[in-house]
C-alpha cells in the first residue's frame, strides 16, 4: 500500500502499531536515494545499518512513502536526505523526523533549470565529496566507538571519487560534440565539470512535455552541431526523445542520472561510481 507522503506521516501512530518493529544490531540510519545510501553504506562497513526508501529502478521525484517507512524513519538514529525537492514528501515531516534529518545540500553550491532549482547535486563531484562529509559527521556522533574507521573509510572514499573525476576528465576528451541530448534535465552538475553542455527534452521533472519552439530548437541544434545520440534515463524515458530520435535518424542510448539503481546494474554488483563512469564511457563511444 502507497499513500501521499503528508497522509502516511500524519497518520504514523496507527500506522506504528500496525507495523512489526524490527531489530537492529547496528545504528541504523535511513536515506532517501541510493547516492546518499551508497555514502552511508561505504562509510559505515559492518558498523552502520541502513535503509534506502527509494526502491531499486524507482522515481525518487514522485515516491510516496509506505507505512514501512515511516517506521522506519522513527526507529533511525539519523535521516538522511538530498533536499531541493528532490524529496516530495520532505515538508510533511513531524517535528520528531525533522529534529533527526540531515539535509545534505545545506550550504551546497547550486545549479538552476528554468528559473527551477536542479536537485541533482550527487551528480557534481566537489558536491558529492561535500556530502561524504556530512555524513560522516553524523555517523561519527552515531557509533563514535568505531570513529577511527569511519575516519579511514572516508579518506577512501574521497580517494576512489578524485580518481573518478581523474578518469572521467580524461574520457571527455572523447566526447563529441559537446552538447549532449538528454530525455531528462538531470545532467547539469555532471556535465558542465567537464566541459559538455545538455540539450534537453523534458525538464527537471522527467514528466514535463517540451513546448513546439523547444522541439524546433532541439531539432536545429542537432542538425546544426552534427548530433547523432539521444540519451534516455533508465528510469524515466521519453516517447517525445524517442519520436526525435526517430525523426533525425538518430540512436538512442542510455545514460543513468544514478538517482537509483536498476535491478540490472544491482545485479552487476555496479555501485555509483561503476555507473558514474559507464556513463563517459557510453558518451565517449566505448573509448575507456
Amino acid at each position: 500500500m502507497k499513500m501521499k507522503p503528508g497522509l502516511a506521516l500524519l497518520l504514523f501512530p496507527l500506522l506504528l502499531a500496525c507495523s512489526p518493529i524490527e531489530e537492529h544490531s547496528l545504528p541504523f540510519v535511513v536515506t532517501s536515494i541510493y547516492p546518499i545510501e551508497f555514502i552511508a553504506s561505504y562509510l559505515g562497513e559492518g558498523q552502520i545499518e541502513t535503509k534506502n526508501l527509494t526502491p531499486n529502478g524507482g522515481e525518487p521525484h514522485d515516491y510516496e512513502l509506505t507505512p514501512k517507512d515511516v517506521a522506519a524513519m522513527s526507529d533511525a538514529e539519523a535521516v538522511f536526505i538530498n533536499g531541493l525537492g528532490m524529496e516530495s514528501y520532505e515538508n510533511a515531516f513531524p517535528g520528531y523526523i525533522k529534529k533527526k534529518t540531515v539535509n545534505l545540500s545545506d550550504e551546497v553550491p547550486t545549479k538552476t533549470v528554468a528559473g527551477k532549482v536542479d536537485p541533482h547535486i550527487f551528480l557534481s563531484l566537489s558536491a558529492y565529496k561535500s556530502m561524504a562529509g556530512k555524513i560522516k559527521e553524523t555517523l561519527l556522533k552515531i557509533d563514535g566507538i568505531n570513529a577511527a574507521k569511519i575516519e579511514q573509510r572516508y579518506v577512501s572514499f574521497i580517494g576512489r571519487v578524485d580518481s573518478l573525476y581523474r578518469e572521467c576528465e580524461a574520457l571527455a576528451l572523447n566526447i563529441s560534440p559537446k552538447t549532449i541530448v538528454v530525455s531528462h534535465a538531470a545532467y547539469g552538475y555532471m556535465f558542465d565539470q567537464f566541459g559538455l553542455e545538455q540539450l534537453y527534452v523534458s525538464g527537471l521533472s522527467p514528466e514535463e512535455e517540451p513546448s513546439p519552439k523547444a522541439l524546433e530548437s532541439i531539432l536545429d541544434a542537432m542538425k546544426e552541431k552534427g548530433i547523432k545520440t539521444v540519451y534516455f534515463e533508465e528510469t524515466a524515458s521519453s516517447e517525445v526523445a524517442a519520436s526525435i530520435a526517430a525523426y533525425t535518424g538518430a540512436k538512442v542510448a542510455t545514460l543513468s542520472a544514478i538517482e537509483s539503481r536498476s535491478e540490472s546494474q544491482r545485479e552487476s554488483n555496479k555501485d555509483y561510481f561503476d555507473i558514474y563512469l559507464d556513463n563517459f564511457i557510453t558518451m565517449a563511444g566505448g573509448k575507456a
